[in-house]
């Protein structure tokens, strides 16, 4: 696991190892959010922001929401698994 530290201002710095593997450069957009007391940062790829563009109509932020909503999504599948594991 890597470790950070939060700013004053509340920034952190992605270490440059996760970065290249992500391929998070400055300007890359992310989805934040908090989701059963853990912080996701989630990159937006441009190319699937643009691949989903076309069937989510002329809201500019609805690559953004369609994003939010998947991972939610996704994490609550994550733990109803968990829950039935136990």
């Amino acid at each position: 696991m890597v470790q950070g530290t939060i700013s004053g201002r509340g920034q952190v710095v992605i270490p440059v190892e996760i970065r290249e593997k992500l391929k998070i450069r400055p300007g890359t957009r992310v989805s934040i959010e908090e989701i059963d007391g853990e912080i996701r940062v989630i990159p937006l790829s441009a190319v699937l922001v643009r691949k989903y563009a076309g069937f989510l109509g002329h809201d500019p932020d609805a690559g953004r929401k369609f994003l939010v909503e998947r991972r939610k999504d996704a994490a609550r599948s994550e733990a109803k698994l968990k829950r039935l594991v136990k």
